[in-house]
């Protein structure tokens, strides 16, 4: 007799298997950070086979609710805040569950338009370039927009909805409810400030932070997609990213005038065309930002990635941010976890812009601002002479003493 799909979900080798995977990926520090139900991914780990019976037995028993989220605050340049709303251990192992099965039962979102989060090799940020690049060199016209605060004003109802359209078992779409109608549990009155200052309402939006907010958001956009796609316009989606292409200015004008109104339709919105709005027209010789990467054009008429003058200067100032002695004592970094964050967040961006032409004049430009900074640091705030460094102490530092 075949299985249900919640018996499916909720099987222990299913669980198992997403427990597994789950796991392998949590940093080894992070393993041991309790959420609000106050267990560990390594507590989890250490009683696994109890946690897991138990979650099988609630799922099969409809009584498993899913836990409110806890926020954390990542602080951005525009003086707000990137608002990651954590759910617990458990709710990301069940999340995870019911995505591995939609996306193993053909309820996956593929289509021409949307890259983001979706899975597949020929999805995620460099396809969505490539793709970009090959649009414009047949149309060199850009139209580029954002959606505004996109997951923060998804309309629930209209999601749900989406979700019945889509998935045809009741119990999956009993969880799926469940889980868009989770809330963030508020713990003092400073965080509910800056949950309201951010934008976070009750009622309203879909939380980032669970493994299935980006499913759902593709989904939510499936009859934008559409739409696009029926009108024949060439255009890259990447979550809340959008970029089309086309033959002249009065062309990209139309798609905008199409994207409102059809966004609007759904309780979204983009800003309107303008001076400083984050909603440009580009001329076939201008560049276009996408996803923080240039398309610009060559001598021989053909575009190609670069990085932009204007994301060097936003990485130099992340970078240069370490200088600052009262900085690094606020987060407690020593010279050793300093150097390790800077070349982590070097190696990032090196892999993030590996693709561009300019990717090894990059390269020079962060070991050059690394120098820099690690200069200070050791000559300003601590007063070492570096000629006084032994060979070791500079190769650790990976130093350059001219």
């Amino acid at each position: 007799m075949a299985k249900s799909a919640l018996q499916e979900i909720s099987s222990l080798s299913h669980l198992e298997t997403v427990w597994k995977d789950m796991f392998s990926n949590i940093p080894r520090k992070k393993r041991h950070t309790a959420g609000i139900d106050e267990i560990s991914a390594k507590d989890f780990e250490n009683n696994k086979k109890i946690f897991l019976t138990n979650i099988s037995r609630a799922l099969l028993a409809n009584d498993y609710k899913p836990s409110p989220l806890v926020a954390h605050f990542i602080p951005k340049n525009n003086g707000k805040d990137r608002v990651i709303c954590v759910p617990t251990i458990t709710d990301r192992l069940v999340q995870r569950a019911v995505l591995n099965y939609l996306n193993n039962k053909g309820y996956t979102l593929d289509n021409e338009i949307s890259f983001g989060f979706i899975k597949g090799q020929d999805n995620g940020i460099k396809p969505s370039l490539y793709r970009a690049v090959e649009l414009r060199n047949s149309s060199g016209w850009a139209y580029k927009a954002d959606i505004s605060a996109f997951f923060d004003t998804v309309d629930r109802d209209l999601l749900k909805q989406a979700v019945t359209k889509k998935i045809r078992a009741a119990s999956i779409r009993k969880l799926v409810s469940s889980f868009i109608d989770t809330e963030v549990k508020v713990r003092n009155s400073s965080e509910k400030n800056k949950l309201n200052k951010n934008g976070i309402k009750e009622g309203i939006g879909l939380r980032q932070g669970m493994p299935i907010s980006p499913y759902l958001a593709n989904l939510f956009l499936t009859d934008f997609d559409k739409l696009i796609t029926k009108k024949k316009i060439q255009m890259v989606r990447y979550a809340d990213d959008l970029i089309a292409f086309a033959k002249s200015s009065t062309q990209c004008e139309s798609i905008h005038d199409l994207c409102k109104g059809k966004l609007r339709s759904l309780g979204l919105e983009i800003h309107d065309i303008g001076p400083g709005s984050k909603t440009e027209i580009k001329e076939p010789h201008e560049m276009v930002e996408f996803l923080g990467v240039g398309l610009e054009v060559t001598p021989k008429r053909q575009y190609q990635l670069i990085v932009p003058d204007s994301k060097k200067a936003i990485i130099k100032n992340e970078l240069h941010k370490y200088k600052d002695i009262s900085f690094c004592a606020k987060h407690d970094l020593n010279i050793s976890t300093l150097q390790s964050l800077m070349l982590n967040k070097i190696d990032g961006y090196l892999e993030a812009y590996r693709h561009c032409v300019n990717a090894q004049a990059l390269g020079n430009f962060l070991a050059d601002t690394y120098q820099c900074v690690m200069h200070s640091i050791l000559l300003d705030e601590y007063k070492i002479d570096l000629n006084s460094l032994s060979k070791n102490q500079i190769n650790f530092l990976r130093l350059t003493i001219k």
